[in-house]
């Protein structure tokens, strides 16, 4: 079975882009300026569930993947979202015996998924 290993997110401005996914999920950068890309980390070390991945500039590939984000506190991270200047586009819905999802627009434009997922 083949797993998600990386992501990429696509910008038109970096730093509105790093400091909504900062400030919404504490996720983490470094900088590669050889090849003008930045590593996003999503996790504090390689042995913790979850995946890493990369910011580049605007992509010619034009296709669009939603990716799922989880979370503890689904109400909470749809405040942050919100103020941090994203939109919500689907509100919370049940996943009977799953958990809930709801789904927002980045200040870049990028539909991304929220899950929390039932204990």
């Amino acid at each position: 079975m083949s797993t998600i290993v990386h992501f990429e997110l696509a910008y038109e401005d970096k730093d509105r882009v790093k400091n909504f996914y900062k400030n919404v999920f504490d996720w983490q950068y470094e900088s590669d300026d050889f090849f003008d890309y930045d590593l996003i980390y999503t996790k504090e070390n390689s042995k913790n569930y979850g995946i890493n991945g990369g910011l580049q500039g605007e992509n010619n590939f034009n296709q669009k993947i939603i990716l799922t984000i989880e979370c503890d506190q689904i109400e909470k991270k749809i405040n942050d979202v919100i103020s941090n200047g994203g939109i919500i586009i689907v509100p919370t819905q049940e996943l009977p015996g799953i958990g809930k999802l709801a789904y927002f627009r980045d200040p870049e434009g990028t539909i991304m998924g929220l899950m929390e997922s039932l204990k």
